[in-house]
């Protein structure tokens, strides 16, 4: 029984997780959805090793940010197949990279309707003891003075329409999906998400995703 899901980094979609070989080289992996080979890299390498230290009951999983790609794509409409084979490499990339099933690789633009309809629920609920929103509605805001935290809920780098979930609350709506996968979620990210991260808990724990169903392990990427 799988009763973990491990997703090993957060790749966004202009990166790649392991890199495109030459046409004259044999690469390390193959791609034969985009007829590309690619070569491994020490991260991709080392984010394989941690998840092989969960074992057989973990159900690898992977995070593609194609967001900000995605609307450069909409916006160059007649270029839009040029920017489809750069997201296709990229997937290939990430699947390739950490070992994945295409199952088990998913895409940020795809939670943002369930993003939406969370700011909704959140701008329409009673909110508990310490939370509170900004006046213009855009942020959750818990504590005060040094313990203040405002957690954005709309507006996307790089996305004009200001109506646009926050990445903590897609990172949210992605964390509910992975427990409908399987009941309990690690995550293994950079340390420089710990700040987004922890915004994305505060979500959580509004929507009522019990803390102990899910942990972050923090890492220093390989140079």
């Amino acid at each position: 029984m799988n009763v973990v899901t491990i997703e090993i980094g957060h790749t966004y979609a202009h990166d790649r997780l392991i890199r495109l070989a030459a046409a004259n080289e044999t690469g390390d992996f193959y791609s034969p959805e985009i007829g590309r080979a690619f070569n491994d890299t020490a991260e991709a390498a080392r984010l394989r090793k941690i998840a092989e230290y969960f074992g057989e009951p973990a159900i690898r999983v992977a995070l593609v940010d194609d967001v900000a790609v995605k609307e450069a794509q909409k916006k160059s409409a007649e270029d839009a197949w040029r920017w489809q084979h750069f997201l296709n490499a990229g997937f290939a990339s990430v699947k390739l990279g950490t070992g994945v099933e295409w199952s088990g690789l998913f895409r940020e633009s795809d939670f943002e309707q369930d993003g939406r309809a969370m700011v909704a629920q959140i701008q329409d609920m009673e909110l508990p003891g310490g939370y509170r929103l900004s006046q213009d509605g855009r942020k959750l805001i818990t504590g005060s003075g040094r313990d203040r935290l405002a957690v954005p809920l709309l507006g996307f780098k790089d996305v004009d329409d200001v109506t646009f979930p926050s990445c903590q609350v897609l990172d949210t709506a992605w964390l509910q999906k992975r427990l409908t996968i399987a009941p309990e979620a690690i995550t293994v990210l950079p340390a420089s998400y710990e700040q987004q991260q922890r915004g994305a808990n505060v979500l959580a724990g509004l929507m009522g995703i019990d803390s102990s169903s899910y942990t972050t392990v923090f890492y220093n990427p390989v140079d």
